[in-house]
């Protein structure tokens, strides 16, 4: 998720889900709010108490500095709404 232990692990993912989106239904206005509301919460503090429990070559700078890129987007309001929408737009 973070480019590996050293931070230059760059893999080429494939979707997981299935190309063909006529097969899954479009997403109700709920499921929009949960989706907006799921991340709302993130409790940062909690996840980095986590982090300090992994081994520590785990713990390479690069690492860090994307796990903390990461959570900065993920607490990001408009951000969190953008991948809400685009989200709801592919499906």
């Amino acid at each position: 998720m973070f480019c590996g232990a050293s931070g230059d692990d760059h893999r080429h993912y494939r979707a997981s889900a299935y190309l063909d989106s006529r097969i899954y239904p479009s997403p109700t206005a709920s499921i929009m709010i949960h989706l907006r509301e799921a991340v709302g919460p993130l409790n940062t503090v909690s996840l980095w108490r986590m982090i300090d429990r992994l081994p520590d070559g785990w713990k390479t700078k690069s690492a860090l500095e994307r796990f903390s890129e990461c959570l900065e987007m993920l607490t990001t309001a408009e951000i969190v709404h953008c991948v809400v929408e685009v989200v709801s737009a592919v499906v």
